[in-house]
C-alpha cells in the first residue's frame, strides 16, 4: 500500500508536515481550490458545510458523502 503522503488529499488540522496543506476546513471549503484537486470523492457534513457548498462540490466531484452527527 502506498503512502498517503503521495496522494493529494484534502483533510482537516492539525497539519502533519509529511502531509500535504489542508484543502478544506471548518466553514467554506473553498470550492475553487477544491475544483483545482479534481477529486473522486468528497466528504461533507452538513453541520459544517453550506448548502450552495455542497453543490458546488457536487458539480466537480462524483462521489459526495454527506455526514450527519448522531444525536445521542
Amino acid at each position: 500500500m502506498g503512502s498517503i503522503a503521495r496522494e493529494r488529499v484534502g483533510r482537516k488540522a492539525p497539519r502533519e508536515p509529511s502531509l500535504p496543506s489542508p484543502a478544506a476546513g471548518r466553514g467554506s471549503p473553498g470550492c475553487a481550490h477544491l475544483r483545482d484537486l479534481a477529486p473522486t470523492h468528497a466528504i461533507v457534513n452538513v453541520d459544517e458545510n453550506r448548502k450552495e457548498d455542497v453543490e458546488a462540490i457536487e458539480s466537480f466531484a462524483p462521489h459526495v458523502i454527506v455526514t450527519h452527527p448522531e444525536e445521542r
